[in-house]
């Protein structure tokens, strides 16, 4: 009996141990409170305890309906009505409310025209019509309640059908149709899918699902236009992109299309009437190659039109002052590009393709103080001094004339907490004239970028950023007394020799520098 009872307790021990070793819930379970109205019935129910994030089932009603009333349904802001023993998704805390309908009283309820009598405060169902229903060439917009929605209605209103409970008058519910028509979507190119209107989506969606349009599955879905078996349209929807798939027939028409805004639609991936192309700042080519290097022919000839589906490729002029950093166009749904080439499908329509050109950036240093710019710009810009990479609140020293001494200094700040993305850049060093201009290849909105360093425009009188010619006549104008230095807004410039004096002496050492007897001012 001993060792039964030691056995037995050894046994408990065990569990008690085990149990000891079982993890504990991270957060503690979550209860909602689920409470009753009456809604005028007399009677109490008490409340009922419910795990969050879990399936209530709406009990039977225990109250007494008001006298000549009986009981309905359950209803709580943000659900639809509720039949005892339905189930709701809880997540806190819900009252419901009993709703009554009348044993005696009714009123006249019209739908479509086809009337019915309702008990008041009855639940009513009523649906959009389905699309054999819809007379021909009509499509179902809204529905239209007379005298006026009631608020019940109004909260518990869907895209597919409606409930409500029937009010204390009488009610009409006609449907509202809209004509129908035609549409003609151009898919010469790529589109964002968002720029087409919501019409089409509806009309499209409508075909497919009343099968006029096949339709392949997944992210990137196919379909087939015109029951061939063949894919002549393709989405993504990870970029939101629509459009063609190569083979596709230049035109493919569906039609039939019921209860949407357009009973025809007509794709048209390539037509055979030439649209004109005008290119502002470049010219236009028929793309025969998957990439062309700004400024290489293509192997044809300009062209300034096309038929629509044509593939098309801009290329800029080259300027010798400035650079094409992208396109755009006068057509939606293409560009704008931010490249200096651009490459797209005619559209079936006139098209100008306008180039978008960089901005000269000049960076005075010439007082030796720090300026501050877009870190984005000079990132980009220096970076055929840099490398392929920086590091962030490191300084760089720049030699930019190549005679191993450094010319500026750098430092680059991202964007942080407080802290705009900046640039600050430093003379800090001097040379014989200290202008230098930047030439990148790759395209940016600055181009090209023009240092003036410590000194650099002592005898630049025209102040054009150069030391020449020009500036010696000036001067020599001004030491014979013809035209006075004000008047250029150069004030002291001329003042090459340092002696707070602008005399011949200026004239003479600026006219040597000119002539390349001295090498600096």
């Amino acid at each position: 009996m001993k060792r039964i009872i030691r056995r037995m307790f050894s046994l408990a021990l065990a569990v008690l141990i085990a149990a000891a070793s079982l993890p504990m819930s991270a957060e503690a379970l979550t209860y909602c409170t689920m409470s009753f109205d009456s809604n005028g019935g007399s009677g109490t129910m008490g409340n009922v305890q419910t795990r969050s994030g879990d399936f209530f089932k709406l009990p039977e009603c225990g109250f007494t309906p008001p006298a000549g009333k009986e009981f309905v349904c359950w209803t709580a802001p943000g659900y639809s009505y509720r039949n005892a023993g339905s189930s709701a998704y809880v997540s806190e805390d819900i009252v419901w409310t009993a709703r009554w309908r009348s044993t005696t009283v009714t009123h006249r309820l019209r739908i479509n025209g086809v009337y019915q009598y309702v008990k008041e405060g009855d639940l009513v169902n009523f649906s959009k019509p389905a699309d054999g229903t819809v007379p021909d060439n009509k499509y179902f917009i809204d529905f239209k309640i007379i005298p006026e929605m009631p608020a019940e209605m109004a909260d518990y209103r869907y895209y597919y059908e409606d409930w409500f409970l029937m009010p204390a008058s009488d009610l009409w519910i006609d449907y509202v149709y809209g004509d129908q028509e035609s549409f003609e979507v151009d898919f010469t190119h790529v589109w964002s899918a968002g720029t087409l209107p919501e019409a089409f989506w509806a009309s499209f969606d409508k075909a497919v699902n009343q099968e006029l349009i096949s339709k392949t599955g997944g992210s990137t879905t196919k379909y087939d236009l015109d029951g061939d078996g063949d894919y002549d349209l393709t989405r993504n929807y990870y970029n939101g992109t629509i459009g063609p798939i190569e083979g596709t027939p230049d035109t493919i028409t569906v039609s039939g299309i019921k209860n949407a805004p357009y009973h025809t639609i007509k794709f048209v991936f390539k037509d055979n009437t030439p649209h004109s192309i005008t290119v502002i700042g470049g010219k236009a080519y028929i793309d025969t190659a998957e990439f062309v290097p700004p400024g290489t022919e293509i192997g044809s000839d300009p062209v300034t039109a096309a038929p629509g589906g044509t593939n098309i490729v801009i290329l800029p002029d080259m300027p010798e002052d400035k650079r094409v950093i992208g396109w755009t166009t006068d057509v939606e749904g293409i560009g704008p590009f931010t490249r200096s080439a651009a490459s797209f499908g005619m559209p079936t329509r006139d098209i100008t393709v306008t180039a978008v050109y960089s901005t000269p950036l000049i960076l005075d240093l010439g007082s030796g103080e720090t300026v501050s710019t877009d870190a984005d710009v000079m990132a980009w810009e220096l970076r055929s001094y840099l490398g392929s990479s920086y590091t962030s609140h490191t300084a760089y020293y720049i030699d930019l004339d190549g005679d191993g001494s450094d010319d500026i200094k750098t430092v680059w700040y991202p964007a942080e907490s407080g802290q705009d993305s900046r640039a600050e850049i430093t003379a800090v060093g001097s040379s014989n004239l200290g202008i230098y201009h930047l030439y990148v290849d790759s395209p940016h909105k600055y181009w090209p970028v023009t240092f003036i360093l410590k000194d650099s425009v002592r005898g630049d009188v025209d102040l054009d950023y150069d030391v020449d010619a020009a500036d010696l006549t000036a001067l020599a104008r001004h030491v014979a007394s013809i035209e006075s230095l004000s008047s250029l807004k150069a004030m002291g410039n001329a003042d090459v020799t340092g002696d707070e004096f602008i005399t011949a002496a200026d004239l003479t050492k600026l006219a040597r520098y000119v002539a390349h007897i001295i090498d600096e001012l």
